[in-house]
């Protein structure tokens, strides 16, 4: 999972650092129109897989606490942040009409709401619940990539890319999500059966 954020955020990256409007012909792009808050979503978010799945390993947390302090901080602060805040921004202005607007718009409040349980619930000392809402907010964050994943998927075996576009709004996080709260509610029961 580590090595497809990194290649996710390298390809997101080089599409907006490359970007030449004169060449486009993609209808999904509002890189003209928004262009500020392109560059501090794809800064921001482009770094959340990556830093939410090292935030989740035992090892680093362990070997390396003051990091782990550090990077989550990081991931608060600029990729949710920043980026889940002009990721909210361009919801609003998403291609796919109402549709893939509510779906982006809801990725971007359940990444702050996710994101923010986490930070109360290790301010008040509960590190399980601080983990079980990290793991959350990752499965929210991964979405990045499985909207990168899935939508290249959808277009190639036939369906429109506007069909296509609404759908992964919605699949993108969606089953991350759910696979999350599924994992959180096995580890309670292992504890509750120990």
């Amino acid at each position: 999972m580590l090595l497809l954020a990194v290649a996710v955020a390298v390809l997101a990256l080089s599409q907006y650092a490359f970007y030449d409007p004169a060449t486009d012909t993609r209808p999904a792009v509002n890189f003209v129109r928004h262009p500020v808050a392109i560059v501090f979503h794809a800064v921001g978010a482009s770094c959340a897989p990556f830093i939410g799945l090292l935030q989740l390993s035992t090892r680093l947390r362990r070997r390396w606490r003051s990091l782990h302090r550090w990077l989550g901080r990081f991931y608060l602060v600029v990729c949710v942040g920043i980026g889940g805040t002009a990721g909210l921004w361009l919801a609003f202005f998403a291609y796919g009409g109402a549709v893939a607007r509510v779906g982006l718009g809801l990725i971007a409040v359940l990444w702050f709401g996710t994101s923010g349980m986490a930070y109360l619930a290790i301010r008040a000392g509960d590190v399980r619940g601080h983990r079980e809402w990290m793991w959350r907010s990752v499965a929210v964050a991964l979405g990045g990539i499985t909207l990168r994943v899935y939508l290249p998927i959808l277009v190639t075996s036939g369906v429109s890319f506007l069909v296509a576009y609404r759908i992964v709004t919605w699949a993108s996080w969606l089953p991350n999500l759910m696979l999350a709260e599924y994992l959180v509610r096995r580890s309670r029961s292992k504890v509750v059966s120990y």
